[in-house]
């Protein structure tokens, strides 16, 4: 009996299918009227992607949609995965970059280790806040099943000459403490926000004290025992965030410290 010649998915004749599907379907949505521009609150004048300023609902709707690039049914989801991959790294639409990371955030954890290396790629397209920590939302997963491996790729970020993969390489330790299993050391947690103590990018520096805050969370005598430490070299940026969850007691106390450290 002759073998059935195997059929040749769409995207693997061109990645550009998957792209003009994907940015075809999201311009036919009209964006819901509301008060929160996410093109001021989330691009603030520094991300350089096109914002439609669609609602979370409807980014998470249209990242539901059927897809043709995404239409296969095989366990991996290969297809799917070169289908958003190549949305990825070809669309500079905000929005449709925000429905990938959804789509992705919605993947099981095998599937999610399995793609790794598309999904620190993505890293590099991050331009603002918004993108920058739901892509650490996944990245504190990978952390967090895969330490030993996951380590070795915050530390390059924590190094790199872009911004945003710095931000990432301590958002990423931890991403809302309480909702992990498994979590950085404190002697790994302490050195990656050390090496961004003095960044000059201001989400760098917003990082900084988003990464202190759940340190905290998670390591309270040691960390307040670093935050007294450093109390005059935090960035006003990452000040609120990294003294948020302290007693009044204690924020005055480092208050105290850092004014004492200024007026040197």
């Amino acid at each position: 009996m002759p073998t059935k010649p195997k059929k040749t998915h769409p995207l693997s004749k061109s990645p550009l299918a998957a792209l003009k599907e994907a940015e075809a379907k999201i311009l036919a949505i009209k964006p819901r009227p509301s008060s929160h521009v996410l093109e001021h609150y989330v691009g603030a004048g520094v991300s350089s992607y096109r914002f439609l300023n669609l609602s979370s609902p409807q980014v998470r709707e249209f990242a539901d949609s059927t897809f043709t690039f995404a239409s296969d049914d095989s366990p991996s989801k290969s297809a799917a995965w070169a289908g958003w991959n190549a949305v990825w790294q070809g669309t500079q639409i905000y929005d449709l970059l925000s429905a990938a990371t959804v789509w992705a955030a919605d993947q099981p954890l095998e599937d999610l280790w399995k793609h790794r290396k598309i999904l620190f790629s993505w890293s590099t397209k991050s331009d603002n806040w918004a993108l920058a920590d739901s892509m650490c939302s996944i990245y504190a997963r990978l952390f967090e099943a895969h330490p030993k491996e996951t380590t070795k790729t915050l530390e390059t970020w924590s190094r790199s000459k872009n911004p945003w993969q710095r931000r990432m390489s301590n958002v990423s330790l931890f991403y809302y403490s309480r909702s992990r299993k498994k979590l950085p050391t404190y002697k790994f947690a302490e050195k990656l926000i050390l090496r961004q103590l003095h960044d000059e990018h201001y989400y760098v520096q917003k990082g900084v004290g988003w990464a202190l805050r759940e340190c905290w969370n998670t390591y309270p005598k040691q960390t307040f025992a670093l935050l007294k430490k450093i109390a005059g070299q935090i960035p006003p940026p990452a000040w609120t965030a990294a003294t948020e969850k302290l007693s009044v007691k204690d924020k005055k106390q480092l208050a105290l410290l850092r004014a004492k450290s200024r007026n040197r």
